[in-house]
């Protein structure tokens, strides 16, 4: 049955109960567009015709399969589903399902609708302002979120995150005024690609920020980085 996803579904699932009896089986499932699609609009279903139903076990289904995983990827469509229940749940009153229903979407491409609604309220959750520091691609609508906030003074903590967004071949000058501390984490935080990142990391190492330095470079495993600041500065 698992390794015949959609005949599986087809005669076993097509309620939420069946998604709940069956949750073990289906969390085994590969990330397939046919199968994500199929279960998203189940549950979308049930949501809306006010079913009763064990939404956090049929959501951590959903998460189960999808999470992480990008080969291949979900259709547009696919994804515009699992936004239809990111929407509804999001700001649940339960911390555990909005854990769970932002995993849904951590790496996934957005319809610029579908960023716009975020980009409205996300002052309303650190769930949504998590999906704009972390897109997976450069985004106009995002880029111009992220150089508003920083003119309006950031986004407390997360600065680093946001700046990493503005970063692309260099630097912008417009924020080579921040701490040296800022700027490496904004470095590893970049989308800049990664011999980019290994220049501004040695343009931006000083002694007083050494141990973010090494930490830096050792998550993106840049040891000749570490080993030219060592000949260049303690010979």
């Amino acid at each position: 049955m698992i390794f015949e996803p959609d005949f599986f579904l087809s005669k076993y699932v097509k309620t939420v109960q069946d998604i709940y009896r069956n949750r073990s089986f289906l969390k085994q499932l590969s990330c397939i567009d046919s199968v994500v699609q199929l279960l998203a609009s189940i549950i979308i279903s049930a949501v809306e015709t006010e079913q009763r139903f064990r939404q956090l076990d049929c959501l951590k289904v959903l998460r189960a399969i999808v999470k992480d995983r990008h080969d291949p990827e979900l259709s547009q469509e696919t994804v515009s589903l699992l936004f239809k229940l990111y929407k509804h749940y999001i700001f649940d009153h339960r911390e555990d399902i909005q854990w769970c229903i932002s995993a849904l979407l951590r790496g996934r491409q957005l319809r610029d609708s579908e960023l716009s609604w975020i980009i409205e309220r996300y002052k309303e959750s650190e769930h949504l302002a998590n999906r704009l520091l972390r897109y997976p691609v450069d985004s106009p609508l995002v880029y111009n979120w992220v150089k508003k906030i920083y003119d309006e003074g950031g986004i407390d903590g997360r600065n680093s995150e946001l700046l990493g967004l503005m970063i692309r071949d260099c630097l912008p000058d417009k924020i080579k005024n921040e701490s040296k501390e800022t700027l490496i984490w904004a470095v590893f935080y970049s989308r800049a690609n990664i011999n980019i990142k290994a220049a501004l990391l040695e343009e931006l190492y000083s002694e007083e920020n050494v141990k973010s330095f090494i930490e830096v470079c050792m998550r993106l495993e840049l040891p000749l980085v570490m080993n030219n600041i060592l000949r260049k500065f303690y010979g």
